[in-house]
């Protein structure tokens, strides 16, 4: 049987031992709507790793030593509306996350603040959860962009 790596709509790569996404990584499946790259070892995505995914939706990125990521760059207009960022080690939201996502998922990780930038870009989100960070700063305006926002999600961290 031969499948069209071109037709591929969900691909699951969760629990392998990738290390980083080059520009070549997904060049040959545009047609890409559903991406889990769950519990991997991936601390570096290439600036145009993800640029050629044109249909992208759902994205889960949960469980991958991202501390160091600054900026992600997707492709423009993105149709990415869930992002999942949980348990990455990240100190800060990285900058770039597309105006159409609706859902974000950054659980467990090493936020302690959150200013007027980091969700600038990011109007159309309905859904932020920040449980089990350490958030004590949350600056006047960081959600102000965001028209069509719901619910905030931040189970304090406890001490224990």
């Amino acid at each position: 049987m031969c499948v069209c790596v071109l037709c591929v709509c969900r691909l699951d790569l969760r629990n392998n031992y990738l290390t980083s996404l080059t520009e070549f990584t997904f060049r040959d499946l545009p047609g890409l709507r559903y991406l889990f790259l769950t519990n991997n070892r991936i601390y570096h995505i290439e600036r145009r790793a993800l640029r050629h995914l044109h249909h992208l939706l759902y994205l889960v990125l949960r469980g991958n030593p991202l501390a160091d990521i600054g900026r992600l760059h997707f492709h423009t207009p993105s149709t990415l509306s869930y992002i999942d960022m949980s348990e990455c080690g990240l100190t800060s939201v990285p900058r770039g996350l597309p105006a159409s996502l609706r859902y974000v998922q950054l659980r467990h990780n090493n936020l302690t603040t959150l200013d007027a930038q980091t969700f600038a870009e990011c109007s159309q989100v309905n859904i932020i959860v920040l449980d089990g960070n350490k958030i004590h700063t949350v600056d006047n305006g960081t959600f102000t962009a965001m028209s069509h926002l719901q619910q905030v999600r931040h189970v304090a961290y406890i001490h224990t």
